[in-house]
């Protein structure tokens, strides 16, 4: 257990966990933001707070445990306001069930902690913000996070090569096809900036960073899934529940044929 951290550049850090999610620590003349706190057994927050000299807060690209699991050691916690409120829908009960699946220790997280973050925020880190972009998939409150002086986007699960389009509380094919074709408009002004995804992907994926073209490539599948030209590949990912996977180009999904509509 433990974490691997590399400084990616001058006051921006890449943090992932022994099972491979990451969190990233982005230091503004201010405070410093970190954004996720990934899944290990060890706490996060001292690990940070050694990184950097500025007080830290915390933002989720969306409410998943292995996104979230350290989230308990900071007061506020900021959050897109759809996860919050999914999460006090029974988003919050989905992810304690799955603590067995990730063999981690259970907890629990005060949503009162939790701080709504809507389409438009900015979160100021003195000298400059970093901003909020909504793209509703993988959870209806799923985000981007956009920073200016590292010129760089933080994409959590909202694309990649096996971005999961099954789980309660995702939405449907079409609905993340609309929300990709607004994301790939408001991405463009962010067309040479370096994209960074939340886990370490399969043998065979592209290396980081990415680009706004991961974007393209997903909503190109989406069309392909919603024509019925998409080639579906059953996986035994969860033996309970029959999932699928398609591919093109630098995007992937996992998907359950009820969400294709």
């Amino acid at each position: 257990m433990g974490y691997e951290i590399k400084e990616l550049s001058d006051g921006f850090w890449k943090i992932r966990d022994s099972r491979g999610d990451t969190a990233y620590l982005i230091e503004g003349e201010r405070q410093a933001l970190l954004v996720d706190t990934a899944m290990d057994n060890e706490p996060i927050r001292p690990l940070v707070s050694g990184l950097t000299d500025k007080p830290v807060v915390l933002a989720l690209t969306h409410a998943h445990i292995d996104h979230m699991y350290r989230c308990d050691e900071f007061d506020q916690v900021y959050i897109h306001e759809m996860d919050i409120t999914d999460w006090k829908n029974g988003l919050g009960r989905v992810m304690r069930l799955s603590y067995p699946l990730f063999k981690v220790k259970r907890k629990r997280f005060n949503a009162d902690n939790f701080v709504p973050l809507h389409d438009d925020s900015e979160i100021d880190l003195g000298g400059f913000s970093v901003k909020c972009l909504r793209v509703s998939g993988h959870t209806r409150g799923s985000v981007l996070f956009i920073d200016s002086r590292h010129r760089v986007v933080l994409c959590g699960d909202a694309a990649g090569l096996a971005m999961w389009l099954f789980l309660p509380y995702c939405t449907d094919v079409s609905t993340y096809k609309q929300n990709l074709e607004k994301a790939e408009k408001e991405l463009l002004p962010y067309e040479n900036y370096s994209f960074y995804r939340g886990h370490s992907e399969p043998t065979g994926a592209p290396p980081e960073p990415l680009s706004r073209q991961t974007f393209t490539d997903m909503h190109v599948l989406c069309e392909k899934l919603l024509a019925g030209t998409a080639d579906l590949q059953k996986i035994d990912q969860l033996r309970w529940l029959p999932l699928f996977y398609a591919k093109n180009a630098s995007a992937g999904m996992v998907v359950r044929k009820g969400k294709i509509k």
